[in-house]
């Protein structure tokens, strides 16, 4: 049976449960939702994270779009997430453990306020990426192939990396 597709962006799995309270500034031109990768800007304000950046960690809260405010995130680089990937273009196999890949910036849900992040597919690499894949999530009706639930780790962590803001 197929994978069902619902991405609904990063949830937490297990490891260190670290939440910190981030600003973000009413010039925000994205909503930041419940399970969005986000990174850091240079003024110190977070914003959900695009594609092959740097990742300061996982929202796990919602804030409208041109709202100031604060917003928990899970910020410790030894985190573990689950999330689902996209199903375009090769199947992801077993094979795909230990291997990098970058997320997708989906739209999020005004409905329910959960992301619309997930990982890309078609990007698994041994090359430097956003995530490493870490497993897949064992349970019923999650099988390797599209739209496969996978659990990983923040691979290009803000708090690694040797430069600064």
């Amino acid at each position: 049976m197929a994978n069902l597709d619902g991405p609904k962006g990063f949830f937490y799995h297990s490891g260190p449960n670290r939440l910190r309270h981030y600003d973000v500034d009413s010039s925000n031109a994205t909503a930041i939702f419940v399970g969005d990768a986000v990174t850091m800007e240079d003024d110190g304000n977070i914003t959900p994270a695009a594609a092959g950046g740097v990742i300061m960690g996982i929202s796990n809260g919602y804030l409208a779009v041109s709202t100031a405010g604060k917003v928990p995130v899970f910020d410790d680089p030894q985190t573990l997430f689950w999330v689902q990937t996209d199903g375009a273009g090769t199947a992801i196999v077993e094979a795909a453990i230990g291997n990098n890949c970058d997320h997708i910036a989906g739209a999020g849900s005004a409905d329910t306020l959960r992301s619309g992040h997930e990982i890309d597919e078609s990007e698994i690499t041994a090359a430097t990426a956003g995530f490493r894949i870490i497993d897949k999530v064992n349970t019923p009706g999650n099988a390797w192939g599209a739209n496969c639930k996978l659990i990983v780790k923040v691979n290009e962590h803000f708090y690694q990396t040797t430069t600064g803001i």
